[in-house]
């Protein structure tokens, strides 16, 4: 599990609407994602490789 605290205002471009985005970062990483109101990103992922590619789409949109 990898965490990454990011400005809580850029939750909402993460998730997308509906989910859009964070649905699709989940599926072309294989990662899953979870979000808390602070900002707190937590990305767990049976891989380090997946999790490093969830990260760096999350970070190249905030």
């Amino acid at each position: 599990i990898v965490s990454i605290q990011i400005n809580p205002e850029k939750i909402g471009e993460i998730i997308g609407p509906k989910g859009k985005t964070i649905r699709a970062i989940q599926e072309e990483s294989g990662a899953t994602i979870d979000i808390d109101d602070s900002g707190l990103v937590k990305i767990a992922a049976v891989s380090g490789e997946a999790g490093a590619r969830a990260r760096e789409m999350i970070e190249a949109i905030v």
